[in-house]
C-alpha cells in the first residue's frame, strides 16, 4: 500500500511522538513536522498536505484553530485530530460530524492502526 505521492503534516509539540510517526509513516507517505503550531501556518507549503496528522491542545494554537485555518484554505484535506482526552466538549465533537474530520485516541493501539486510518481515508 505506497502513497508516496500522497502529503501528511504531522502537528504535535511531543518531538518523540512526531519522530516515531514520520519514520513509520515515510514508508507509504511524504511526511512533515511540526512541533510549534503557531510557526506551522506559516512554513511555505504548509496549506499543501492531503491530510494533517494534529494535536488537539497544544501550548500556542490548538488543532480547532488550525483546523480553521487549513480548511479556510484547503477543503479537500483530511484532518485527524490525535487526543489522551476523553472530554471533548460539544463544538469539538461537532467538527467530527464532518467527514474530513476525524479523531484517533492517545495512546495508540499501534502504530499501523494510526497508517491504516490514513490510508483508508485517502483512498476516498
Amino acid at each position: 500500500m505506497q502513497f508516496l505521492s500522497r502529503k501528511i503534516c504531522i502537528i504535535d509539540d511531543e518531538p518523540l511522538l512526531c519522530e516515531i510517526l514520520k519514520e513509520y509513516l515515510n514508508m507509504n507517505f511524504e511526511v512533515d513536522i511540526y512541533q510549534d503550531s503557531k510557526s506551522a501556518p506559516l512554513a511555505k507549503n504548509f496549506y499543501d498536505y492531503d491530510l494533517y496528522l494534529c494535536d488537539v491542545i497544544m501550548p500556542d494554537t490548538d488543532g480547532v484553530e488550525l483546523l480553521k485555518m487549513v480548511t479556510s484554505r484547503n477543503d479537500k484535506a483530511f484532518f485527524v485530530f490525535m487526543t489522551g482526552s476523553i472530554d471533548l466538549d460539544k463544538s469539538f465533537m461537532q467538527l467530527v460530524d464532518n467527514q474530513r474530520v476525524h479523531i484517533l485516541n492517545k495512546p495508540f493501539d499501534s502504530l499501523e492502526q494510526v497508517r491504516d486510518l490514513i490510508s483508508n481515508l485517502l483512498q476516498r
